[in-house]
């Protein structure tokens, strides 16, 4: 199962999501001089993810033992197919946010 993450509006912010049951604060932040997002999840105000630059083809926290989504991953979804990272022209409009769900 796909679930597409809201995308930015601006160049900061934060969303409450609900991801396997669980409510997560997701926060983005564009950075100028790299023209690309970086993301912040937390639970229950503790961050899991801090300042993690959102690129394709990755599966963001997986590398975490403790990382509390156990049945999928967040990672980039390309509707063009394409490895671009998200930037300010393409985030939100081709190159989406995802939660990927492994059942």
């Amino acid at each position: 199962m796909r679930l597409f993450v809201p995308p930015p509006l601006n160049d900061r912010e934060t969303f409450t999501i609900s991801i396997e049951q669980q409510q997560f604060v997701l926060t983005y932040t564009y950075n100028d001089r790299s023209d690309a997002w970086y993301i912040n999840l937390a639970k229950d105000n503790v961050n899991v993810l801090e300042n993690i630059k959102l690129t394709q083809g990755y599966k963001f926290g997986q590398e975490y033992r403790d990382f509390p989504l156990t049945q999928g991953f967040l990672t980039l979804y390309s509707q063009t197919n394409s490895s671009d990272d998200p930037n300010k022209s393409n985030f939100g409009k081709t190159v989406f946010l995802v939660y990927e769900s492994e059942s």
